[in-house]
């Protein structure tokens, strides 16, 4: 008591902090009390259980956690039959939060470059505080990077994660090879149905 700040202890997690605030006076004269409560202690910080990639068509992209790690290399198929994104193609980010009251989440897309000279790979910076991002002519044959920070209403905000696409094709979603398509149908995309049945 009587004091303005206060370091919450193991005891408090999942309970609720109360402040009361009683002024008086020099001479002794007691005001109006006021009083505060909390948000829900926790013991950890806020988080993502889950980060997906769809298109506005509700397909899931393939996605890595870094760059060039699991992602495809740029023209190669995707050996899991999930789409690459193409030209044109609006990307919704989907989260699911755990760990209290939510407040607004950090959301980055950006575009990744080429390897420089230095090892490097320089990102351009698309938008941000967007949960969808539509994919133009400028992003064709570049992987797309989504960078998520989970915050908390009480200020606290937990690791970042990092969403990397494949390389966004221009004409067909299962590779950005050149290839022709017999009658309309992608082979790949053939090979992969054959694939699939053979499986069930």
């Amino acid at each position: 008591s009587h004091t303005l700040t206060y370091r919450c202890r193991g005891g408090d997690i999942g309970r609720r902090i109360r402040v009361v605030l009683r002024p008086i006076s020099s001479f002794g004269q007691v005001g109006e009390e006021l009083s505060a409560i909390s948000p829900e202690v926790l013991c950890s910080p806020p988080t993502f259980t889950g980060a997906w990639v769809h298109t506005a068509e509700g397909n899931t992209l393939r996605v890595s956690h870094a760059p060039d790690l699991a992602v495809l290399a740029q023209g190669d198929p995707c050996p899991d039959h999930l789409p690459n994104p193409m030209l044109g193609d609006t990307l919704n980010l989907v989260l699911h939060y755990i760990g209290g009251e939510a407040a607004e989440h950090s959301i980055t897309w950006t575009r990744v470059g080429e390897v420089t000279l230095l090892r490097e790979r320089p990102e351009e910076l698309l938008q941000e505080q967007q949960q969808s991002y539509t994919i133009t002519e400028a992003d064709v044959g570049y992987q797309i990077h989504v960078h998520v920070v989970a915050r908390r209403a009480d200020g606290m905000q937990g690791a970042p994660r990092h969403l990397y696409t494949a390389h966004v094709s221009r004409y067909c979603p299962y590779t950005s090879r050149k290839h022709a398509h017999v009658g309309g149908v992608c082979p790949i995309a053939l090979s992969y149905g054959q694939l699939a049945s053979r499986a069930k």
